[in-house]
């Protein structure tokens, strides 16, 4: 679904559906006055944001897309740098020393905590300012990524390179154009981490699930439709399962700051306080309210080159996907097959 101002798209960027997606319901913005619509594509189920603004910008200027950035309460970083651990070991398997790109880096917790277990690291963001918690690290270098077509400014020669993408699909106007287009500049390995919609948290808690986060989240996958569109890009998945991030306390977060609740209960129970972290366990009620997948460039097994290609030269990518990166964002027309992720049990993380 190709998205732009109105509520009408062209091709979804999962399955190449052009009708028009089906309405599900209206989403209020957390941190705005204003309303948005999720709708499903009718073929493949992948739900999209509607009205998309046309600057979306703005929107990460506001107190709560500002705090993305904000590594949080020190009970937050104590068990962030905990859990990010299982995450951490999961690009161990898949880098086979290659190095790791972070990006949308954030605060740069998950960059650290990479470096810290050895990783040559390199963290991109939409700005030029380093992520707070690698400033100080002169051994992460930082670069700027356009997020609208995929470009990385001040890459080295083609890879091969890992690239993390952990909360960052979902908010991007051509996810597949994107992931093409890093493919094309030598990334052969990809892990990423997006939201799950067909999570038992995201039925129950309806309208007030934070993990909307409209219009900021244009997308909201599941592990179905972030399988089909890793293949849509010309990507293998070739292994994937559930997460569980602490979301009740951010959720009843949201409730209370759409009814306008007291200031200072607020402040308590932001989604970075230690209140949100201490609460976590509660999440263990309702396991897997996000999806993550380990997916590599077609004909490259787990990021390495198979033994017959001996060549630092770019793997082969999906070339029509990749041609629309550098179009107008949000237009989709390749497609792709590929084999079905490897199940594995949910385990605790923090975004």
């Amino acid at each position: 679904m190709q998205l732009g101002l109105g509520h009408r798209a062209s091709a979804c960027p999962a399955c190449g559906e052009e009708t028009s997606p089906q309405p599900l319901l209206e989403v209020p913005s957390t941190d705005t006055a204003e309303s948005f619509e999720i709708a499903s594509c009718v073929r493949c189920g992948l739900a999209c944001t509607l009205p998309v603004p046309q600057d979306l910008e703005r929107y990460y200027h506001t107190d709560l897309g500002s705090s993305v950035r904000q590594p949080g309460a020190a009970t937050f970083r104590f068990a962030q740098s905990f859990m990010l651990g299982a995450e951490a070991r999961r690009i161990r398997r898949a880098a086979n020393g290659a190095t790791v790109i972070d990006v949308g880096a954030g605060s740069g917790a998950f960059a650290w905590e990479l470096q810290r277990r050895g990783h040559a690291v390199i963290t991109a963001d939409g700005r030029p300012e380093r992520p707070p918690l690698t400033r100080a690290l002169a051994s992460v270098p930082h670069r700027v990524v356009d997020f609208e077509t995929g470009k990385i400014r001040g890459l080295e020669a083609p890879g091969p390179r890992v690239a993390v993408l952990r909360h960052v699909l979902e908010h991007l106007r051509s996810p597949a154009a994107f992931l093409a287009q890093l493919a094309a500049d030598g990334t052969w390995t990809f892990y990423v981490v997006v939201p799950n919609v067909g999570s038992l948290e995201r039925r129950l808690l309806g309208r007030s699930w934070y993990l909307w986060d409209p219009p900021r989240h244009l997308w909201h996958f599941d592990r179905a439709t972030l399988t089909e569109l890793l293949h849509r890009a010309g990507l293998e998945v070739f292994d994937s399962g559930h997460d569980t991030v602490p979301n009740l306390v951010p959720s009843l977060y949201r409730w209370l700051r759409l009814r306008r609740g007291n200031t200072a209960l607020l402040r308590w129970l932001h989604p970075k306080a230690s209140l949100s972290t201490l609460a976590a366990p509660l999440n263990w009620l309702v396991p897997g309210n996000v999806v993550w997948a380990l997916a590599s460039v077609r004909g490259h097994c787990q990021g390495r080159p198979e033994t017959s290609v001996r060549s630092k030269t770019s793997p082969k990518v999906n070339p029509a996907v990749t041609q629309q990166a550098s179009a107008r964002s949000g237009t989709q027309s390749a497609t792709a097959t590929g084999r079905g992720p490897r199940a594995q049990r949910s385990r605790p993380s923090l975004a």
